[in-house]
């Protein structure tokens, strides 16, 4: 079985909060040849990796908001498991 080689134009080494702003960014910049890497087995970094128990937040996030992008009105925000 030999190794298949795919070339891209990016390509983003992490998919936590970081590296999925930069995927939007990229599309949003109309670069669609573009490739999303993270060691673990799926999406969200460190939120992934790791769990808060207890943990919240009674005010708005800035931080972990992305300028670019909000939900539409009248939708939920996107919640994980």
């Amino acid at each position: 079985m030999g190794i298949q080689r795919t070339d891209h134009d990016v390509v983003v080494l992490g998919a936590g909060f970081g590296g999925l702003g930069m995927g939007a960014q990229l599309k949003r910049a109309g670069i669609e040849n573009f490739a999303i890497f993270d060691k673990g087995p799926g999406l969200g970094g460190v939120w992934r990796d790791n769990s808060y128990p207890g943990a919240a937040c009674d005010t708005e996030a800035h931080l972990y908001c992305y300028s670019f992008f909000s939900a539409p009105a009248g939708q939920p925000d996107v919640r994980g498991p």
